[in-house]
């Protein structure tokens, strides 16, 4: 138990130490001007979640529609097969 104790302090004496020189803000890239107003394509709250799940939302219809395929065909089959 007093082991673990002395391993927490010092651990969070470490983590202050190094929070400390922390570059809070600064990145890998310096950072751009953009626009200051926004395209249509980010104007309201629901254009820019059709925009954020604009690829997620394709891939699953095409895999929807694969699946659709897939089924349609299995079964187009299955029921000739229960009709002999």
């Amino acid at each position: 138990m007093v082991y673990f104790l002395t391993a927490s302090f010092l651990l969070g004496c470490a983590i202050f130490l190094v929070s400390r020189n922390r570059d809070v803000g600064v990145g890998l890239l310096a950072q751009r001007p953009g626009n200051s107003r926004a395209g249509s394509a980010l104007r309201g709250l629901y254009s820019l979640r059709v925009r954020l799940e604009r690829a997620g939302l394709l891939w699953w219809s095409v895999a929807a529609l694969v699946f659709g395929a897939t089924y349609g065909s299995i079964f187009g089959s299955f029921d000739d097969l229960v009709k002999k």
